[in-house]
């Protein structure tokens, strides 16, 4: 049988996608993910973390999704978080990790922990090149595995160290096919993937740079993501994999309030106009 799966890929301001889907599943089919396993890498991971500590105390979409529509659609459609004016680090990952996550809107620790949910956050290991998933069962800080698992190189411009290593955004290393598979592997029998991505030409062309920059490990992983940024799980019954429906309004560095709101809409509607999602997340588990 297996438990249900929730996975998301990384993919930067497009990853508001994601922000409706999860609303929208959880009002269609509040049990679908009541003790799921949550996957995701970079972008999406916020909107993981907060649907994971908030899923403890709540069952409605409108309570779980306040804070994480209020983050998105008010907090992050501001110069604190993307400016192409700071050169040195065009996203802000500290403001959305100190101010954002940790004040203005704090993401409850305990209940994190504590939550029905079992979720695992992707950071790449910039010693190995490889995807190292944190669970929210283990005592890591959740905030720094937050802030490694959104360090999008050059524009944020920071490795974190968590313990023993480095790391940098967990979407490099961990795609949705890995991330599926992970799901796979701790327990998932049916999966939700969704598809976030909205890349272009001028953010490989930044990550090709980057990449003749770092150990030749790291190197290996940042081409491979170039060949391939969001690589795509194999064709199996028993994951759905939900795309947009067109392009995304928001794209990887796109943050006005318009753009993330109709994106998170997007992402509302391409679950409730889906019959097809609709009678897989109604139906009973694999």
């Amino acid at each position: 049988m297996g438990k249900n799966a929730l996975v998301s890929s990384g993919g930067g301001m497009a990853c508001a996608y994601g922000v409706g889907v999860g609303e929208a599943v959880q009002e269609l089919s509040p049990d679908f993910l009541q003790d799921s396993v949550f996957v995701g890498s970079s972008g999406s991971t916020g909107m993981l973390a907060y649907y994971t500590a908030n899923r403890r105390k709540y069952s409605r979409a409108a309570d779980i999704f306040r804070p994480i529509r209020h983050i998105w659609e008010d907090l992050l459609s501001t110069p604190k978080f993307i400016s192409f004016l700071r050169l040195q680090k065009i996203i802000d990952i500290d403001y959305l990790i100190d101010e954002v996550f940790r004040g203005q809107e704090p993401l409850n620790v305990e209940d994190y922990h504590d939550s029905p949910i079992e979720c695992f956050i992707a950071a790449t290991d910039v010693k190995t090149g490889l995807p190292r998933h944190f669970s929210n069962r283990c005592r890591a800080d959740i905030f720094e595995v937050l802030r490694a698992s959104s360090a999008i190189p050059i524009v944020y411009g920071k490795e974190v160290a968590i313990e023993d290593s480095t790391y940098i955004d967990g979407g490099i290393a961990a795609g949705l096919d890995v991330n599926v598979r992970f799901a796979r592997e701790h327990g998932a029998g049916k999966i939700l993937a969704i598809d976030n991505s909205n890349g272009g030409w001028a953010s490989l062309a930044l990550m090709h740079w980057y990449a003749a920059r770092v150990n030749q490990v790291l190197r290996k992983t940042v081409r491979e993501y170039c060949k391939d940024p969001c690589p795509l799980p194999p064709e199996d019954p028993s994951v759905f994999l939900l795309k947009p429906s067109q392009k995304l309004p928001c794209s990887t560095l796109g943050h006005t309030r318009e753009a993330i709101h109709e994106t998170i809409e997007m992402g509302r509607a391409d679950v409730i106009n889906n019959p097809r999602l609709r009678e897989f997340l109604l139906g009973t588990a694999a």
